[in-house]
């Protein structure tokens, strides 16, 4: 055993290999490193065997999961060596994982400093740690995993980049990871153009690698985080959809029973006619059938009116992001159609049994509600399981899927650019709704200023002095009776540093301004609020002692402070949507300013809707003199905005039972000529034959 230990000398010490393997094999069998027996320095000829045989009972205890004494025993060795690599590496790994295992933040980021510090200090290590060996490699992908998960992406990137450069990875699959991964907080324009470009070129790098290889599908990063860049969102996120597939090329897959479209006007006219007979199967696919999410909140209502209309059979296929409640199963007029998928694991387990689910129904079209939004859903996206399959705007960005699977983007023609088709890899399909609103939306407030969402509170005694949900820091900003109050409703990390120029530039001109703004406490989302700070005031130019940071709030509370503002802020470049829509039920004043791409325009849309223009802005300089001007008009000015604001929301944008109508007849105007594949009739044999010769 002794001489297998030596022979057998790949590896790292308390990291992994064969070194490893033999140490707690070895290890276990001896009193003294088992902990029967203590460990006693006099016994040791010298200093590094005692040293030794801290470490190797120390890697003991941990596999015995005793890591209290692991760990002692690792401090013990670092009071005598600082610079011991074993004891480094191993309390670094132990703090890492046992702090993620625990949710103990604090101790997780100890143990990867310490692994940072390994990493800059390689050479320096008692022994020094090869930068081409896998314990080098694997603390620089671990420690960099870490920080680009928590959006601290520079820390990340010269991680990675120090992987990479040790040339000890067996496959490609940190190089995809690193390759795909976007902060949604660049610190500054300089890094966001750094990322977008590096995304590029990294990808393509590996699209035109022939070796390429990866058994772990979750290798790739969800994409989600690229919306809000100022960047070409159907170059970006066509890339990212095509190394996925060379990744996996499994994911691509079509039902059995579609069959090519035949290419003569006379078997299309008798298909469309078939159709034409009886109802079109339609199956709406979402993550987010629940009421508390602002995806229902957007399609609900029309989904529901669609489920009346007599030309269509609509059901509702739930992918659980979280478990499905009975009020969820009812939100469908047809629970008893709903469909209900498995949830997808990074491995794909049962992607082939949810699309076995979806093929048996046999939708004529196949219309997905939020991609992006559940990483696992785009998974199954890339399936042709219908002959016409859209997606549209849960999250408003292209899908990246090529027109062979996802046909069309669904998209309404007031919110779009003469242009938009560039932004999009499907093709567009418009719901020509005649400067209407396209959605059927209603209220989420009653007349009586009580909430319909969460609970039915009122926000009608709320008043600026009794605001008692709003943190001490934050009330005593707000505290001067002659501060003007700009609020922003949006998730901090949507924002794009031109919208910090705008805040900090917002402040300048109006010495009484106070912004508030929304602080990210969720746990998997607070650490980016120091980041976030640090570069409002940095490259906004923000004085932070003038900013109240109040964490999210339930709905009651925030039509509170909609009410309370003297004007709200809708973020650039990624704005409001149901935010926006809600704001106007009191009143509130927005100020916009529209940009290139769906997200980044639906504010501009509504007021178009609602007949007021005013408040569009053509550039910042625009923003800042209009968001300036409101906040600071008289009272009696204020009043008649908020008060024609409110009349149009309600009167324009609310309760458009024809918007059920446009959608249906969207839908339909598709489903009746699919270009590309249709369902099989029983008499295609001779198709049949001809597919089993092509495979």
């Amino acid at each position: 055993q002794v001489f297998a230990s030596q022979v057998y000398d790949w590896g790292t010490a308390g990291f992994q290999g064969r070194i490893d393997e033999w140490i707690r094999f070895l290890g276990s069998i001896h009193k003294a490193f088992s902990g029967e027996n203590p460990i006693v320095k006099r016994t040791f000829k010298k200093q590094s065997d005692y040293i030794d045989a801290l470490n190797v009972a120390g890697r003991i205890m941990e596999v015995k999961q005793d890591i209290t004494s692991a760990m002692k025993l690792y401090e013990k060795v670092l009071e005598i060596d600082p610079m011991n690599q074993f004891a480094l590496l191993a309390t670094g790994n132990s703090k890492m994982m046992n702090g993620d295992a625990l949710k103990d933040t604090s101790m997780m980021l100890d143990g990867v400093e310490r692994l940072e510090y390994v990493l800059e200090h390689a050479d320096e290590l008692n022994p020094p740690l090869p930068r081409n060996s896998n314990a080098y490699y694997g603390v620089a992908v671990r420690s960099g995993f870490y920080r680009i998960e928590r959006q601290q992406g520079e820390i990340g990137y010269a991680s990675f980049d120090r992987a990479e450069q040790s040339g000890f990875s067996t496959d490609d699959c940190w190089l995809i990871y690193r390759a795909t991964s976007v902060v949604h907080v660049p610190n500054s324009e300089a890094l966001e153009r750094e990322t977008v470009k590096r995304f590029s070129t990294k990808i393509d790098s590996l699209l035109q690698k022939n070796d390429m290889y990866c058994a772990n599908g979750g290798a790739i990063a969800n994409a989600f985080g690229m919306a809000y860049y100022d960047a070409d969102y159907k170059e970006q996120y066509e890339r990212w959809v095509n190394l996925r597939l060379k990744v996996t090329p499994t994911l691509k897959y079509q039902a059995k029973q579609l069959m090519p479209v035949e290419d003569n006007a006379q078997s299309r006219k008798k298909y469309s006619k078939q159709l034409k007979s009886r109802k079109i199967r339609v199956g709406f696919v979402s993550s987010f059938f629940s009421t508390q999410s602002s995806i229902w909140g957007n399609f609900g209502w029309t989904l529901q009116e669609l489920q009346k209309d007599k030309r269509l059979e609509v059901d509702f296929i739930y992918y659980p992001r979280t478990d499905i409640s009975v009020g969820d199963k009812k939100l469908s007029m047809n629970p008893d159609t709903n469909v209900y998928l498995e949830p997808l694991s990074v491995a794909n387990e049962n992607l082939a049994t949810n699309r076995e689910i979806i093929e048996k129904k046999k939708y004529d079209v196949l219309i997905y509600l939020d991609l992006y939004m559940t990483g696992e859903m785009h998974k199954l996206a890339l399936s042709k399981l219908a002959p016409v399959q859209i997606t549209t705007h849960g999250h408003p960005v292209t899908s990246g899927i090529a027109r062979d699977i996802m046909d069309y983007y669904l998209s309404w023609d007031m919110a779009e650019l003469p242009d938009a088709q560039k932004w999009y890899t499907e093709e567009l399909l418009f719901i020509n709704s005649k400067k209407s609103a396209w959605e059927l939306y209603m209220p989420r407030t009653d007349e009586n200023e009580r909430s319909l969402v969460g609970g039915g509170y009122s926000f009608a005694d709320f008043t600026r002095e009794n605001l008692d949900f709003i943190p001490e820091g934050a009330t005593q900003k707000l505290s001067n009776p002659k501060a003007t109050w700009y609020f922003c409703a949006q998730a901090s990390f949507k924002y794009h540093v031109t919208f910090d120029r705008i805040l900090g530039d917002i402040q300048k001109q109006d010495p009484n301004a106070v912004l508030i703004l929304i602080e990210l406490t969720d746990p998997e989302l607070k650490h980016m609020h120091p980041r976030i700070s640090a570069r409002l005031e940095k490259e906004g130019g923000v004085d932070l002692s003038r900013v109240a940071f109040i964490p999210r709030m339930a709905h009651y509370r925030l039509m509170a402070m909609y009410k309370l503002a003297d004007v709200v802020l809708d973020s650039v470049y990624f704005g409001g949507d149901t935010t926006t829509r809600e704001a106007f039920e009191v009143g509130a004043p927005i100020v916009t300013l529209p940009g290139k791409a769906l997200g980044q325009r639906w504010t501009q849309a509504y007021y178009k809707v609602m007949g007021i223009t005013k408040l569009i802005a053509k550039d910042t300089n625009d923003y800042i003199r209009i968001a300036i001007a409101t906040a600071n008009a008289s009272d009696a000015e204020k009043q008649a905005l908020r008060a024609s604001i409110k009349n149009a929301v309600f009167k324009k944008l609310y309760r458009n039972t024809k918007a059920a109508k446009l959608w249906a007849d969207a839908i339909l105007s598709v489903a009746y000529t699919p270009k590309r594949v249709q369902w099989r009739s029983p008499g295609d044999e001779k198709y049949e034959a001809t597919r089993h010769d092509e495979l």
